[in-house]
């Protein structure tokens, strides 16, 4: 049974998943744990296919036991690896059956899954049906989600998985720049977790959380050991609602608690600044969809010329990814190639850079493993035309395309449909990520102590390209 042809995204490794949507500066390979400073990876730009139509509520079967089947097909039609139909029911059963072991309900034995497609797919319903009516209805929707948390877990790809309705706005919020409620931190995926930044003016900071304070709690739940996808999912909240949290900070070991109220958080996608020394700063967040960031790096670029700024920091470091703009890869390489893309069928797709660049300056870009999917593309192109010096950790390996597809109930698939190659090593990229031309770490003994030796290279660097 086919699918119609999915439209492409390049994904964040999202902080979820990974992200597995990415997770992730012990810089550890993406598949062991903890990988400190990975993120995850954000869907990029819609492509000019047609998507697929979403399923009504009414033909969902029971229990919407058909979300199921069509998640299991669109990986096995889509996914780039091409993955055979058997291993990924036998992925979802396993998770059902561990969920209802988790509830005291009984699961009988496994699903018989031999014969085509279809027998194995009239199989697990059968199976899985029998435990939906051992269970109460309200047990239904976790049976579901356990279901396709296996499927897509059991690929090890970080941009294959399953979201659920609240990660799904988190998805949402990023890629599109839309602000969120919350406190206004942001953590290092560690554990246990610290601080790696405060938003300026956001309730965490107004409060007096500091950069390198480790979380301890978070209305009296203990977090020291729950990977930061979970403890973001308890920070982040409805405008206006009260949140407590707890914190040990680590020049004096004293934990503090900040009673706060969530608030709208604006993070802009793109800061510009001139550094003491002369050199023009630029920190991107995410690589939101639409032209919004390219214009406002255009400003940011823009004064920086009008006020003689010569070298030029990109700080990539934590970026999910977002939407791919060949228009801002023109930026930087003209009409040079900006993305080599390996496709399911074997094929490359390349794409070029668009527009006019801007003058050419000493170019140092900053990473860490938490610069996944467009953000390592980006880097990567930058890196493999020859047009700056990266510094910082090997990025998160999670570089590529995803399909998104949205429930009724507002959850969402990813599969990944197309592999990133290095523009033009033709490296992949999603096995290498970005390898710095200089490695340096940023521990957080440093974030704590104010100290970014990534940064201070990067500029001693510059400062030698100028003569100053």
């Amino acid at each position: 049974m086919a699918v119609s042809r999915p439209p492409r995204f390049p994904y964040l490794a999202l902080l979820l998943l990974a992200l597995p949507l990415a997770w992730g500066c012990s810089d550890a390979s993406p598949q062991s744990a903890p990988n400190p400073d990975a993120s995850t990876a954000t869907p990029p730009a819609a492509a000019t296919e047609v998507p697929r139509p979403t399923p009504q509520p009414e033909d969902l079967g029971e229990g919407w036991v058909e979300v199921i089947r069509k998640a299991w097909r669109s990986i096995v039609d889509y996914h780039i690896a091409e993955p055979e139909p058997r291993p990924l029911l036998e992925a979802a059963w396993r998770a059902v059956a561990a969920e209802a072991r988790s509830r005291g309900a009984a699961t009988g034995p496994p699903p018989s899954l031999d014969g085509d497609a279809d027998t194995m797919w009239a199989a697990f319903k059968e199976s899985y049906l029998a435990v939906l009516h051992g269970s109460p209805a309200e047990a239904w929707q976790a049976y579901r989600y356990a279901a396709l948390t296996g499927m897509t877990a059991s690929l090890n790809d970080c941009h294959t998985f399953f979201l659920p309705p609240a990660r799904t706005e988190v998805l949402t919020d990023i890629r599109t720049g839309r602000p969120s409620g919350g406190i206004g931190v942001e953590l290092a995926p560690v554990r246990p977790t610290y601080v790696r930044e405060t938003i300026p003016g956001a309730p965490a900071d107004s409060a007096g959380v500091l950069p390198g304070d480790f979380l301890v709690s978070v209305d009296g739940q203990d977090v020291s050991n729950l990977g930061i996808e979970v403890i973001q999912d308890l920070l982040r909240g409805e405008p206006g609602s009260p949140i407590s949290i707890q914190v040990r900070r680590p020049s004096t070991g004293a934990v503090h608690t900040f009673p706060l109220t969530r608030a709208i958080v604006h993070t802009p996608v793109a800061q510009g600044r001139v550094l003491p020394d002369g050199s023009g700063y630029i920190r991107i967040r995410s690589f939101t969809s639409g032209s919004t960031l390219r214009e406002a790096l255009d400003r940011i670029v823009g004064e920086f010329e009008a006020g003689g700024v010569d070298r030029w920091v990109l700080d990539l470091r934590d970026n999910p990814g977002g939407d791919s703009d060949v228009g801002l890869a023109g930026r930087f390489i003209g009409g040079e190639v900006a993305e080599r893309t390996l496709l399911r069928a074997g094929g490359v797709e390349v794409r070029q850079g668009e527009g006019e660049p801007w003058e050419r300056r000493p170019l140092a870009v900053l990473v860490n493993s938490g610069t996944t999917s467009v953000a390592e593309i980006f880097a990567a192109m930058l890196q493999d035309h020859g047009r700056a010096r990266v510094f910082g950790s090997q990025t998160g390996r999670c570089a590529g395309f995803v399909s998104l597809e949205t429930f009724p109930d507002g959850s969402t698939l990813g599969v990944t449909i197309a592999r990133s190659l290095t523009p033009v090593s033709e490296r992949p990229l999603w096995q290498t990520g970005v390898i710095p031309d200089a490695v340096v770490r940023q521990t957080q003994a440093d974030v704590a102590a104010a100290r970014d030796p990534v940064l201070d290279a990067a500029l001693s660097w510059l400062r030698s390209q100028v003569g100053r």
